[in-house]
């Protein structure tokens, strides 16, 4: 595994937001619930290779599911530079909106990567990135989503500028 992918992992694994379950009618108390009321998003159809050339100027394969189906219900999406130049990896949490958002800024404040800044994507309910740590996260309606890049091949801004895709492809 690639020092830069471990990293990643790392990074992602300590600051995944955790599903609270949620109430069914009955009073049932029930996460799968919550899951069956919309269907898993593809984190790979939210950013393509096209973009990514487009946007940081580096060809990368089609991306890879290194998550798929995760039992906090994220699904993950690695784009990989072949010249190890970078990595974009799009995450996705199909439930749990604003909740997630608010506990994912609050898990990386705890964990000093700050609470990150408030930013304006369009499409977008709330925005935060930190950008020392390579993390854009994004509430599209009911879901949430991470746009977490490593290595020198992509900037701050070319960073946001994907964010801004994955909104819109998510929206």
């Amino acid at each position: 595994m690639l020092g830069f992918e471990r990293e990643a992992r790392v990074v992602t694994d300590a600051l995944e937001p955790r599903e609270e379950p949620t109430r069914a009618r009955g009073g049932a108390s029930s996460a799968a619930d919550a899951k069956s009321t919309r269907a898993a998003t593809d984190p790979c159809s939210l950013l393509t290779p096209r973009d990514i050339q487009q946007v940081a100027g580096w060809t990368t394969p089609a991306g890879t599911h290194p998550v798929e189906n995760s039992a906090d219900g994220h699904t993950a999406c690695n784009f990989t530079e072949p010249k190890f130049a970078g990595m974009v990896q799009i995450q996705v949490y199909d439930h749990g909106g604003r909740a997630a958002f608010d506990r994912r800024r609050s898990e990386a404040e705890h964990l000093a990567l700050g609470a990150g800044n408030v930013v304006t994507v369009p499409g977008t309910v709330a925005a935060f990135e930190i950008p020392e740590h390579g993390l854009v996260g994004l509430l599209v309606g009911d879901a949430f989503a991470q746009v977490v890049t490593l290595g020198p091949g992509v900037t701050d801004r070319q960073q946001h500028e994907m964010a801004v895709i994955v909104a819109g492809n998510l929206a």
